[in-house]
């Protein structure tokens, strides 16, 4: 009743930054002993809805929600590591490294950009990227991974649904009018292409999610002539949640949305079969 009170009271007198600040450095002190988990769900939940945060709320904050939310969560983690007692090793692996690369090599804009402040607002967040990729690395809990893909999924998916409803007829936007009737699906981003950009990413982790779970029915039928009903279970919510995706990809209307979903689905195929000349073969048979 005293921490309700004390809240009421600081949401009257304070600033709502100081607020958001004060929240953060509370929700830390609670996780740091137990997991850093929630910090990634709410992250994930809440990263999508910058457009929605900067234009309907009042907070100032120096970096946008999602990158605010990511640096939390890697102190947060960082502390939880720290308080376990565990190394912090670096293991530069391939994705790491091509992050680091990317990194790197946009590092190099900071010499033609016109405004440095905006181009080390978009390049900090490829350290960010770098930041993140490391950080899992250090991750082995195969539950840490699941939750992770989950949260990923659950978001993506809300925002697929805002989108569908957009296209339907939900978004007033003339200048998004397509085929005379429908109009560009955005979803909480305010513009159609970023929102592509995220149905694009989290539309592959889907179907590699459903693949994964038709081995293991494949497996489990060939060595006990059986079906798990958690695995069948699995592919039917990665099943529906890639078709939600996939018509939301569509209703963006967005042509580099739909080239990145491509490549990424060639590169899966290239990375499906275990032997380097069945890939070669298989996907340059598709290409033909």
């Amino acid at each position: 009743m005293i921490a309700a009170l004390t809240a009421g009271i600081a949401s009257l007198l304070l600033p709502s930054t100081w607020l958001f600040a004060g929240a953060l450095l509370a929700l830390g002190i609670v996780l740091i002993p137990a997991t850093p988990l929630t910090v990634l769900v709410m992250l994930l939940t809440l990263a999508p809805l910058r457009s929605l945060i900067e234009t309907a709320t009042s907070l100032a904050l120096p970096l946008d929600i999602g990158q605010t939310l990511l640096i939390f969560y890697l102190l947060v983690w960082l502390a939880h590591h720290l308080l376990q007692r565990r190394p912090l090793g670096i293991k530069i692996s391939p994705v790491l490294a091509a992050a680091l690369f990317l990194a790197s090599l946009f590092a190099l804009g900071a010499w033609t950009s016109t405004s440095l402040a905006a181009w080390l607002r978009e390049w900090f967040k490829w350290l960010l990227i770098a930041l993140f990729i490391w950080q899992h690395s250090r991750t082995a809990d195969e539950a840490h991974w699941r939750w992770f893909i989950f949260a990923l999924l659950i978001s993506a998916s809300a925002n697929a649904i805002v989108g569908l409803y957009i296209f339907f007829g939900g978004s007033g936007a003339d200048h998004l009018l397509i085929l005379g009737r429908f109009f560009r699906a955005f979803g909480t981003f305010g513009q159609p292409n970023p929102f592509g950009g995220l149905m694009g990413i989290a539309l592959p982790i889907s179907l590699m999610g459903g693949f994964s779970q038709v081995a293991l029915l494949h497996a489990h039928w060939r060595t006990a002539r059986r079906l798990p009903k958690a695995s069948i279970l699995l592919l039917a919510i990665f099943t529906a949640t890639a078709l939600l995706l996939f018509s939301a990809l569509i209703a963006t209307w967005s042509r580099g949305a739909w080239l990145g979903f491509m490549l990424a689905g060639a590169v899966m195929l290239f990375a499906i079969p275990r032997r380097l000349t069945h890939s070669i073969a298989f996907v340059s048979g598709l290409a033909l």
